[in-house]
Formats: C-alpha cells, sequence, structure tokens
C-alpha cells in the first residue's frame, strides 16, 4: 500500500484517555517521517488547545483546526482561515442563546467562554464528559462580556461549539441550522453541536492542504472516532476507525482497528511496516 500522508483526529483517536499524547505515536510518528510519510493532526480543537507535545514536536509541522477552519504551518504561519461571515455568527449566536446552552466560540485559535460559566458546577449541569472537563479547565478563555463579544468587528468565529442541557433542544436547532446557507453542522459527543462555515469541514479542508502538498488524496489515511470526522474518512482513499468510535464512522470505515488507548499511529506502524 502506498502513503504519503496520515490524516488523524485527536481526541479519542491520537490521544490517549485524558488527552495524554504517549511517547508510542510520538515514536511512529517520526519513523513514518523518516519514510517520507506526513502525519496531520486534523482536530475539531483550537490551535492553541492542541498539546504541546505536539504542537512543538519537530515531527509535526502542518495542523487542521476548528474542524477544518484553519491550516497552520509552522514556517509560514496561518496559511487558510475561513471563519464564519459576521452576521451569520451574531445569528446562530443569538439562536443559541435563547436555549439552555453553555457556548464556546473558537476565535484566533482559542476558545472563549463566559467568564460565569466557566466552573465544574456549570460543567456538571451540562453534562459534559468528566475526560474532557480537564481539558476545558486547562485550555478555555474565561471572557468578561461574554454575549457582547459577538458584536466587536475584529471578532472571526472559527466554530461554535456549544453544550445543550436537553436534548430536545437540540435536536430544534439542528432542523433550524440545516436551512441555513452559511454555515453547516457536526458533533463529536452526544450533547454538543459544532457549527462552521458552509463547505468548510475536517474533509475539505484535508482535500485543500493535499492540493498544496501535492498529494493525491489516494494515498492518504485518515483515522477518527467521531461524526465529526466523517468528511474527512470520506476523502481519504484509506479509511479507518477506531475500536471506540461511534457507529457511524465505522460503518463507512474500511477497517476498525485499536481503540485510542492502545497507541493508534504505533499500532499502523506496525502494520504497514513502515
Amino acid at each position: 500500500m502506498k502513503i504519503s500522508l496520515i490524516a488523524t483526529d485527536l481526541d479519542g483517536t491520537f490521544l490517549a484517555k485524558n488527552s495524554v499524547v504517549t511517547e508510542e505515536n510520538l515514536n511512529a510518528v517520526e519513523k513514518f517521517k523518516n519514510k517520507n510519510v506526513v502525519t496531520i493532526p486534523v482536530t475539531g480543537r483550537t490551535l492553541f488547545e492542541i498539546p504541546e507535545k505536539i504542537r512543538n514536536n519537530r515531527n509535526f509541522r502542518y495542523f487542521v483546526f476548528s474542524n477544518g477552519a484553519g491550516i497552520y504551518d509552522k514556517e509560514n504561519g496561518t496559511i487558510f482561515y475561513a471563519p464564519i461571515e459576521n452576521n451569520d455568527a451574531i445569528t446562530i449566536f443569538n439562536i443559541l442563546n435563547s436555549y439552555d446552552t453553555l457556548i464556546e466560540i473558537y476565535t484566533f485559535g482559542n476558545p472563549l467562554i463566559d467568564k460565569n460559566k466557566f466552573n465544574k458546577e456549570s460543567f456538571n449541569y451540562y453534562n459534559i464528559d468528566k475526560n474532557y472537563i480537564s481539558c476545558m479547565m486547562e485550555t478555555r478563555v474565561p471572557t468578561d462580556n461574554f454575549y457582547n463579544i459577538i458584536n466587536k468587528d475584529n471578532i472571526k468565529v472559527e466554530m461554535f461549539n456549544v453544550f445543550f442541557k436537553n436534548k430536545e433542544d437540540r435536536e430544534e436547532c439542528i432542523q433550524k441550522f440545516a436551512s441555513f446557507n452559511g454555515v453547516e453542522v457536526t458533533t463529536s459527543m452526544d450533547n454538543n453541536l459544532e457549527i462552521i462555515k458552509k463547505g468548510v469541514n475536517k474533509g475539505t479542508t484535508l482535500e485543500n492542504l493535499c492540493n498544496i502538498l501535492k498529494i493525491d488524496t489516494n494515498f492518504v489515511i485518515a483515522l477518527g472516532d467521531s461524526k465529526n470526522d466523517i468528511s474527512m474518512l470520506r476523502k481519504a482513499g484509506t479509511k479507518l476507525a477506531v475500536k471506540n468510535a461511534c457507529g457511524e464512522l465505522k460503518n463507512i470505515a474500511d477497517t476498525i482497528i485499536c481503540t485510542n488507548n492502545e497507541n493508534t499511529i504505533e499500532y499502523l506502524q506496525k502494520h504497514l511496516g513502515a
């Protein structure tokens, strides 16, 4: 099998439980690089949420962040950036605020959150996965006057990540946003929605990056675990789902491999002989 690029999701895929970056995976990335195979994180996280152990590792150069809203190149900075149109962002924000929600605004590489809701009590109230709370506590930027920030002229919303108290409200919002021309919706958890610019997702941005690198997508392996990885797998020549992936992703995968706690990139390296 000819391979030029491995596109890997982070949470639930490259990262082990509690967002741990394993040495086994990092060593496997280096072995692939020595064989001229590029490994690229393709994540729903903002740029600065990506663990430093990955961002500062010399074997990673490119990062696709915020579900495809941006591509960062260590040598040239941000080489692609596609935020939601301002008018759409304001409309969406107002709709989300009409429900019982915890809203995060991803902007300029950072996830902003209402300072008054930045606490474990609020996280528990919105039933946020306990394994994800530590990540939120470490990476979120608590913000004063959060509900006015959307009206600032210089705000660029890469993505809304929103948690719902009630599943019925979440389903209603999915239906509402389906009729929007400017945005599309995906998800990575049972109680969240991730809202990005229409036509911008992990798959389209991965394809864009492959064009920049002059890599045929037939020679790409894509690896993920959640619904927001579906677009990425559909663009890849080889589609892999981890054992802990959601059913929808497993249904389109060519192969199901180990869990995220079993060093996914090392697993590939050993099975592909790189």
